[in-house]
C-alpha cells in the first residue's frame, strides 16, 4: 500500500485504476465526507476530481497521515482547543439604539403595530388598576380578622382546615397582605418563620400564611376525635 502524504500537498495523480485505499484523505476533508471503502473505484475517482479544485491552490487547513495503516488527522488551522468557549471573548455585532428604532420588521415595531406588552398603554392602565383594587379588598378582609380569632381555611384545592389567626399584615417574602394561621393539626409549611423572620410562634409544620380571602372567622372550636374517651 503506497505511503500517504505527509505535508499539506495533495498527490499531483491518480490513476482511476489504482486500488490504494484513500480512506486517510476522506478523513481529513473539511466537508467531513463519509465515505465507503467499498465504494467503486470509478466513484471515488469521480469525487477526488471534483474536489481537486479546492485544494490544489493553498494548503489544507487539516492533513491526515498514515500510521501503521490508520489514518490520523491533524489540524494546522492554527485554532486553539476551547478559545471560543467564553463568549465573552467574541466581538460582536452592536446595533445602535436609533438604527433598532427605525427597523419596520424588528420585533420592537411588532409589538408596538399590535400594542402588546408594554406598548399596550392602555392594557398596562387597565391591569394596574385591578391589581389597586384588588389590594384595596385584601386592605378590608385583612382589617376584619382580628388576631387570636378562631377561624376556617379554604384554600382551592385543599380540605378545609381549622386554625387560628395569628398574624394579619405585609410580608418580606410577597407583596400584599397576608394571614398567618397556626393550624389544629400539623398541616402546615413552618413554625411561623420564613425567610430568616419570624412573624409568630407555633410548633414546626403548624403554621401557614394565606390570603385574607380563604380565612373565614367564626365559632370554630377545635375538632374532637374521640381518643381521648380510649384507653
Amino acid at each position: 500500500m503506497p505511503s500517504a502524504p505527509t505535508s499539506a500537498t495533495a498527490p499531483a495523480s491518480l490513476s482511476p485504476s489504482s486500488s490504494a485505499n484513500w480512506s486517510w484523505w476522506w478523513a481529513a476533508q473539511p466537508l467531513a465526507w463519509t465515505w465507503s471503502c467499498t465504494a467503486p473505484r470509478r466513484s471515488r475517482w469521480a469525487a477526488w476530481t471534483a474536489m481537486r479544485p479546492c485544494w490544489a491552490p493553498t494548503p489544507w487547513p487539516t492533513v491526515a497521515v498514515c500510521t501503521n495503516g490508520v489514518p490520523q488527522v491533524i489540524d494546522r488551522s492554527g485554532a486553539r482547543i476551547g478559545e471560543y468557549e467564553d463568549v465573552s471573548q467574541v466581538e460582536k455585532y452592536e446595533m445602535a439604539e436609533s438604527d433598532y428604532e427605525k427597523r419596520p420588521e424588528s420585533l420592537r415595531s411588532f409589538l408596538r403595530q399590535r400594542r402588546w406588552g408594554r406598548y399596550d398603554a392602555e392594557g398596562t392602565q387597565r391591569r394596574a388598576a385591578e391589581e389597586q383594587q384588588r389590594r384595596a379588598q385584601e386592605a378590608t378582609l385583612a382589617a376584619a380578622l382580628p388576631l387570636g380569632a378562631r377561624c376556617q381555611v379554604r384554600v382551592p384545592g385543599q380540605p378545609c382546615k381549622r386554625a387560628t389567626i395569628m398574624y394579619v399584615g405585609q410580608t418580606d417574602f410577597k407583596p400584599g397582605y397576608w394571614v398567618g394561621v397556626r393550624y389544629d393539626e400539623p398541616l402546615g409549611k413552618h413554625d411561623g418563620s420564613v425567610g430568616g423572620r419570624r412573624y409568630f410562634e407555633c410548633q414546626p409544620k403548624y403554621g401557614a400564611f394565606v390570603k385574607p380571602q380563604s380565612v373565614t372567622p367564626g365559632d370554630f372550636p377545635e375538632e374532637d376525635d374521640g381518643l381521648e374517651d380510649e384507653l
